[in-house]
């Protein structure tokens, strides 16, 4: 904090910042770290006082974003409602998610069929696996080990290729 002090000044805003990010983190307990960012901004048409966002570690942008609206509400029932709000990026969430690995309880499975020359049979045979599997079809390369190997790293579970014998290949089986 004492280095934004000296670029804007103290002042009982700057003491207010300071008292709230050491009382956040205070309350925290280490599970997370509240920190100032004077180059923040977000919606200045609406925002009437302190913005924030949410970010983690693990993952390059913000989670969440929000901050105080005080006028906002207000223009619709002509009176003046504080307010507080926050919303939720859920697409970089699933992403910060899937990224991880994160596995949906109870969720299916990814798997990839695969096909030399009949995207037909592939299809049928995706038909097939779909109850029991989220499935994907894609053309068989040539180099079907690094494929293989990449479609592992994406998450996907297993195989099949369409036209041979119709039965799903598990990574974790093949490597044992």
């Amino acid at each position: 904090m004492e280095k934004y002090v000296q670029i804007v000044g103290a002042s009982s805003y700057t003491d207010n910042i300071d008292r709230i990010t050491k009382m956040v983190n205070l309350l925290a307990e280490n599970q997370y770290a509240c920190t100032f960012d004077i180059s923040l901004v977000r919606g200045q048409g609406y925002y009437t006082g302190a913005v924030f966002e949410v970010e983690s570690l693990e993952y390059s942008g913000s989670l969440a974003g929000g901050g105080r609206y005080d006028n906002s509400i207000g223009k619709f029932v002509n009176d003046r409602i504080p307010a507080v709000g926050f919303s939720i990026g859920l697409e970089r969430v699933f992403d910060l998610l899937l990224e991880q690995n994160y596995k949906i309880p109870g969720g299916k499975q990814k798997i990839a069929v695969l096909f030399e020359n009949d995207y037909a049979q592939a299809y049928k045979a995706a038909l097939g696996f779909r109850e029991a599997y989220r499935v994907s079809i894609f053309e068989k390369p040539q180099k079907l080990g690094k494929f293989l190997a990449k479609l592992q790293l994406d998450g996907y579970a297993g195989f099949s290729i369409a036209g041979k014998d119709p039965k799903i290949i598990l990574f974790e089986e093949r490597s044992s």
